[in-house]
């Protein structure tokens, strides 16, 4: 049975959102996914390192940084978020 893929935004920098993906199967790093209006990359959470896309390099940085300063708390939400069967709701206290 196909598992619909869901999006939980899981915090705010500035312009930017982050968000996780429910059953991306394919990726098997832990990322997120950081937008700012038509652009996005894609950031490891282990080493804060750009995987895929393109935003600006001012908001790169600010994306990146953001990433690394909330790494330990943004692999639990990975970890529970990512895979989940039923996608629950999971609470965020995160740095803006």
């Amino acid at each position: 049975m196909f598992k619909r893929s869901i999006k939980k935004t899981i915090g705010k920098c500035g312009q930017i959102t982050f968000i996780i993906h429910s059953n991306e199967g394919n990726h098997t790093v832990p990322h997120i996914h950081a937008s700012c209006q038509e652009h996005q990359i894609v950031i490891a959470i282990g080493n804060h390192e750009v995987l895929d896309g393109n935003l600006p390099r001012k908001q790169t940085k600010i994306a990146t940084k953001w990433v690394k300063d909330n790494k330990e708390r943004l692999m639990d939400e990975w970890r529970n978020y990512a895979f989940c069967a039923n996608c629950v709701n999971i609470s965020s206290g995160l740095h803006q």
